[in-house]
């Protein structure tokens, strides 16, 4: 029996919650991965004024990478990772804002609910054109 066969065998067949197992780690290492990318991503333009064209090329940019890499990571996609993926590139772009106003001390910049909105939007859409590819 050769060592390819033996693998395919346990996997499928002796041990079938090594495939759940995976799958999970995965799910769970792809959701950190993205949440550390959002978390990144919202400190760097928190130091930068969301007004103007800022907030309308950072959010898209921001969706489609923290999309990119959960779908990347979980080897997936669904209404669940397109949620996730829109929670936190929307969070990521809402903690930018709330660092651009001086953390509450001014006012709450417009341009970073615009950008949390087309974070969100764009971070489930990739999720749901990426479903598709092969």
């Amino acid at each position: 029996m050769s060592s390819g066969s033996l693998a395919g065998s346990l996997i499928g067949g002796a041990y079938p919650c090594a495939v759940s197992a995976t799958r999970a780690a995965r799910l769970v290492g792809g959701v950190l991965a993205a949440a550390l990318l959002a978390a990144f991503a919202a400190l760097v333009l928190g130091e930068y004024e969301l007004r103007g064209w800022v907030p309308f090329v950072a959010g898209p940019v921001v969706g489609v990478l923290v999309a990119e890499v959960l779908r990347v990571a979980t080897r997936g996609g669904g209404p669940g990772l397109a949620a996730a993926a829109a929670v936190l590139a929307g969070a990521s772009l809402a903690w930018a804002g709330w660092i651009d106003s001086d953390e509450g001390v001014e006012p709450y910049p417009v341009g970073g609910w615009v950008g949390a909105a087309l974070a969100a939007v764009s971070a489930s859409a990739r999720i749901a054109v990426g479903r598709s590819d092969p």
